[in-house]
């Protein structure tokens, strides 16, 4: 996280040169970096769309500390022989990006061909992830 300590503006030739200072704080709350002096200019254009104090403290926050989108995955199960599902796929959404254990199930009258267990890893290439547990029917005799 950064800490904006303070700003100084300067309007040159129709645009603003913005100096800023900032310390940047760990998970901890220790300060690992002080007082990081930094200039940005801004366009005329810019300057119109950040006029007033309020507004240029919300635009350095919001340059310093930009709130990052939260990306979530999926992972759908099918149970199938060949080919074929032996009920509808369970699909689990909204999922954090991490490694998961999913668990086959078991169906009467058939028999699960590998593990009971596949992991999968969602990440921000691969948010949508197929896992297949396969089965064979069960000979009578």
């Amino acid at each position: 996280m950064i800490q904006l300590i303070g700003y100084t503006s300067v309007i040159e030739n129709s645009s603003r040169t913005i100096t800023y200072a900032y310390n940047v704080i760990n998970d901890l709350r220790e300060v690992t970096k002080f007082n990081v002096v930094e200039s940005l200019v801004l366009l005329p254009t810019d300057i119109d769309a950040i006029a007033g104090d309020d507004a240029m403290l919300k635009f350095l926050n919001t340059r310093l500390n930009p709130v990052m989108p939260v990306v979530l995955g999926s992972i759908t199960i099918n149970y199938q022989v060949d080919g074929v599902n032996l009920e509808a796929a369970t699909v689990l959404s909204n999922l954090p990006l991490a490694t998961y254990g999913n668990v086959a199930k078991d169906f009467t009258g058939y028999t699960l061909v590998g593990d009971k267990i596949q992991s999968t890893i969602l990440t921000a290439s691969n948010l949508n992830v197929i896992v297949n547990f396969l089965y064979t029917k069960d000979v009578v005799q």
